[in-house]
């Protein structure tokens, strides 16, 4: 059955449909299809050709590793040409400064004997992948994006949020701008928060502006922003994990714990671990709980929080948009 696949017509048949599936957006399937005609290809020429293919489709999902790795194995194998060529250099752009771009440039133009004219064509080729990688991976977030900036549905946006999670910051930095509108514009709290957050983790800076009552923040998307945030959040899901309650409900409340929090963010200070809890059970679930506070000073503070029943109201009222 494997010698079926080696002939031409069934290689470029396999091409072809893996790059119908790209152009439709389905980049797992192409890679899936490929990946799995190079296990029973024999013949080298093909299965260089699929490789290319291959790679194409690691870049337009920003997989840079697996780029790489399949440069590897098309140089052991001595199968380079310009467009392999073009796609490591490219790559190295991607990740690596300047310097290390030109050293790469200068090493092909010597491995692959280029001229001045075959020497410019390949820095040519490079920006004309450049341009269309960059191109795509522009259209497929912004489509996301607008998802995100238009959609009402709480668990639409957490799926947007779920796929921006999977998407490298190079090509999530050109859509700076946007995403600094929309987290001053959001008026779910819990969203805002989790895209503050990915935007933390996928080192993009913004300016955010957050509002409760009479008083108002800026912060930046910075790590140290967060470091309140997650300080109380941790302390209360710590004194979640005192109290003796079952495993299913102690899971149910440490999600509302971190719902809650990210309602509240930044104004986390403002409130107390241990009212958080006690009220979440109470309201939520209507149990009365013993706290056991073993924090130093942790009793002292309970009389200079805010009201935590009326914070308490407010993200219980909020759960509505959840739906």
């Amino acid at each position: 059955m494997a010698m079926i696949y080696d002939f031409p017509t069934n290689y470029e048949e396999k091409i072809d449909q893996a790059t119908k599936l790209m152009e439709k957006g389905y980049i797992d399937q192409a890679i899936c299809l490929l990946e799995d005609f190079l296990e029973v290809v024999k013949d080298q020429k093909i299965e260089f050709e699929v490789k290319k293919q291959l790679i194409t489709a690691y870049m337009l999902k920003g997989e840079f590793e697996m780029c790489e790795a399949l440069i590897l194995e098309i140089k052991a194998a001595n199968c380079l040409d310009l467009i392999v060529a073009a796609h490591d250099i490219l790559v190295t752009m991607f990740q690596l400064p300047g310097d290390v771009v030109e050293t790469k440039q200068l090493e092909y133009g010597r491995e692959l004997g280029l001229n001045v004219l075959t020497n410019k064509n390949l820095i040519e080729l490079v920006y004309q992948l450049k341009t269309y990688y960059e191109s795509y991976w522009y259209e497929t977030i912004d489509k996301k994006i607008q998802v995100l900036k238009n959609e009402s549905s709480f668990e639409t946006r957490l799926m947007v949020l779920s796929d921006l999670q999977a998407i490298d910051p190079i090509q999530l930095t050109l859509f700076q701008e946007e995403f600094e509108s929309i987290l001053n514009n959001c008026s779910q709290p819990i969203i805002k928060t989790m895209l503050f957050e990915l935007l933390v983790q996928k080192g993009i800076e913004c300016e955010v502006n957050f509002d409760s009552e009479m008083v108002s923040r800026q912060l930046k998307t910075t790590a140290d922003s967060l470091d309140e945030f997650y300080e109380q959040l941790n302390q209360a899901i710590h004194l979640l994990f005192e109290i003796e309650v079952d495993e299913d409900t102690r899971q149910l409340l440490k999600q509302h714990l971190i719902f809650f929090y990210q309602c509240l963010f930044p104004f986390v200070d403002e409130v107390n671990p241990g009212e958080v809890v006690q009220e979440l059970a109470r309201m939520l679930l209507g149990i009365e709980l013993e706290l056991v506070r073993q924090q130093k000073g942790l009793d002292d503070k309970l009389n200079t929080m805010t009201d935590i029943t009326y914070k308490m109201s407010q993200y219980i009222l909020s759960l509505s948009s959840l739906m």
